[in-house]
């Protein structure tokens, strides 16, 4: 007869005390390694300026460029940027696409456009850092920065003007498939830059170099169409330039009241009031007496990227003529609702009107 020295336990019970064994022993570990790690923490302070520890202006300029040493030094001209430092941000950004083959010598002006008086260079390793998006971002920034503060140094604004006027120019030999093919016209919307040429425009009209605004802004009215903003920016610099013009003053003034037309049928609610204040004032534009223009006038001033762009746009609402001669029934209305905000805005539900941007890139 059995003793009972072996009895038959249940598996289930064995289980139980070697799978409570191995957890004992597994937190034991556990414990004993958070004491460990916690008895030999050493604390790091991480502070919001982390990315810009071995960095320094004076050194930038001897500074190894690689690719992650590129992204360091714009994410430091952006945090100065967004901290309202502009005039830091300014600084850093002009010495780093000076390292990065954008930004050329000096400054020559031939018809009131900005071009180097030098090549830049053009060897593979110089070419790649000047168009890479580090270069394209740091020149948008450096460009802002001149919206917000004041700087006397004309040369290097000068040197930021040329470069990104030669970033968001199209080949001369695109302009004619923009003005004829929509398909080519796409094509060119989705390989441009017009958040860059807005910027641009902004800076040329702030340092009265109204050509050079005309430039970047016909390049946005030609790709992204006539947007209130754009519209009222081309006809002050439109009508800028015809007060100088003697051949072709009346073209030049057609083409003001057209865009200011469009800037006024476009204009969001919230604008409406200092919009009619401006139209009736002439602030967008001199006169509003009808003129007679040719709008297909090749020798009236403006480069032929410049007329392709705003007669592309124009035409998408009905052509300059057309556009022009609404400017003072426009004035009338204007008036009106100066006198009294009930009455209704002008009337241009009817009109194809394009009040958003194509596309988020344009921003």
């Amino acid at each position: 007869m059995d003793d009972g020295a072996c009895l038959d336990w249940p598996s289930d019970v064995w289980d139980d005390e070697d799978t409570s064994h191995r957890r004992r022993a597994r937190e034991e570990r556990m414990r004993n390694a958070f004491l460990q790690a916690r008895a030999t923490y050493d604390a790091k302070r991480d502070t919001d300026e982390w990315f810009m520890d071995g960095l320094s202006y004076d050194a930038l300029p001897h500074t190894p460029l690689d690719a992650k040493t590129q992204q360091r030094v714009q994410m430091c001209i952006e945090y100065m940027y967004y901290k309202q430092r502009y005039a830091e941000a300014f600084a850093w950004s002009v010495r780093l696409l000076r390292r990065m083959h954008v930004l050329g010598p000096s400054v020559v002006w031939t018809n009131g456009l900005p071009s180097f008086a030098t090549e830049l260079p053009q060897d593979k390793t110089s070419w790649s850092m000047a168009h890479s998006a580090v270069a394209r971002e740091t020149l948008d920034t450096a460009l802002r920065c001149v919206l917000h503060f004041h700087s006397s140094d004309r040369e290097d604004i000068d040197c930021l003007v040329a470069a990104a006027l030669d970033r968001v120019q199209l080949d001369p030999a695109a302009y004619q498939g923009v003005a004829h093919d929509e398909q080519k016209r796409k094509e060119c919307a989705w390989t441009t830059a017009p958040g860059l040429a807005m910027t641009l425009g902004d800076v040329c009209m702030r340092m009265q170099y109204t050509r050079c605004a005309l430039e970047s802004y016909a390049l946005v009215m030609g790709l992204r169409g006539a947007q209130w903003y754009v519209c009222k920016a081309v006809a002050q610099a439109l009508s800028r330039i015809a007060e100088s013009a003697m051949k072709a003053q009346n073209t030049l003034l057609m083409l003001a009241q057209a865009t200011s037309v469009c800037a006024l049928q476009s204009c969001p609610p919230s604008r409406r009031t200092s919009m009619a204040r401006e139209i009736v004032s002439g602030q967008l534009v001199g006169s509003c007496q009808p003129v007679l223009g040719d709008p297909d006038d090749t020798d009236c001033g403006l480069s032929e990227a410049a007329m392709t762009g705003i007669l592309c746009a124009l035409r998408k609402r009905g052509g300059p003529a057309l556009l022009a001669s609404r400017l003072p029934t426009f004035m009338d209305m204007a008036q009106q609702y100066l006198w009294d905000t009930n009455t209704p805005w002008m009337a241009c539900h009817d009109e194809s009107l394009e009040k958003t941007w194509s596309s988020a890139r344009a921003l």
